[in-house]
């Protein structure tokens, strides 16, 4: 499947319409997809403490406050970083929520 199964998963989504899934444990950022398993690794020491995704976005609290957004390239299939941001405390929760018929984001 390509999932971590010695990380325990903090939140989980299908990705993209062609059977992508993305695996957001405390170490980083999964997505799997055609069979290939993609990682995006926590900077230097930092943990993700919570995360949220939809089809197309994910986004993840670090510990200390930063909040990472990522998005998927709905021509390439890839989950890039696109935008980071301290929010300067804690974050304890995030919901990234769906997407609306005709519209590219949430």
């Amino acid at each position: 499947s390509g999932f971590l199964t010695n990380a325990p998963t903090l939140a989980c989504s299908a990705l993209g319409r062609d059977g992508g899934i993305c695996q957001i444990h405390p170490g980083g950022v999964r997505h799997i997809h055609r069979g290939r398993a993609k990682q995006w690794h926590c900077p230097g020491l930092k943990r993700i403490e919570c995360a949220s995704a939809n089809e197309s976005q994910v986004v993840i609290a670090l510990a200390g406050g930063e909040v990472t957004y990522f998005e998927l390239d709905p021509v390439g299939g890839n989950l890039t970083e696109s935008a980071t941001r301290n929010m300067g405390a804690d974050v304890s929760c995030l919901d990234v929520g769906t997407i609306r018929e005709g519209r590219a984001r949430s």
